[in-house]
């Protein structure tokens, strides 16, 4: 992950079997990501995952530049968060500021979906998570949620994987950053 809001927000509780946590980036870099490695390159069908459990707004927080739960964002378009299978994370960006946005005609990787309306982020209070679909054949390492703002908060996390997977929607578990599926 580019960053972590607090030790009860780190990437574990994006694979920990509750819907009431959920990793948090912090909320003072440009362009916030969340990875999950998935151990080595692999094809990938889709990938799912819950949000803010406790409050629509905070989810708000992915789709536009505030860092309030109080924002209202179920109307309208927005820059949005991208869903990207990659096998390369994110690079620092050379301004020093942040990391360097998803990029589909420069960046290395593959988008499953740039989101940009509220009707395709994760709601709180639903253990629903949302799923968006990767084109034919995407293989990669790591499958990440980049935000073109300054937050990404992802609840409970699922891959669905191919041929090497067993055509079965695998089970992030564990720790993110060691890669584990079950």
């Amino acid at each position: 992950a580019s960053s972590v809001l607090g030790a009860e927000y780190d990437e574990s509780k994006a694979v920990d079997d509750y819907a009431d946590t959920w990793f948090h980036s912090d909320t003072g870099e440009d362009h916030a990501w969340f990875a999950l490695d998935l151990g080595f390159s692999r094809e990938v069908h889709n990938f799912s995952f819950i949000g803010h459990g406790n409050n629509a707004g905070c989810n708000c927080q992915m789709l536009l530049e505030t860092q309030s739960c109080a924002d209202d964002c179920s109307t309208g378009t927005y820059d949005g968060f991208y869903v990207v299978v990659s096998d390369e994370l994110p690079t620092s960006s050379s301004s020093g500021s942040g990391w360097d946005l998803f990029d589909e005609a420069t960046s290395s990787g593959t988008l499953c979906e740039h989101v940009t309306s509220w009707d395709r982020t994760p709601h709180s209070g639903s253990d629903v998570p949302v799923t968006y679909p990767c084109p034919t054949s995407t293989t990669g390492r790591y499958v990440y949620v980049q935000t073109s703002a300054k937050v990404v908060i992802v609840g409970e996390t699922h891959v669905g994987l191919g041929s090497d997977g067993a055509d079965a929607v695998a089970r992030a578990a564990g720790y993110v950053s060691f890669g584990q599926l079950e």
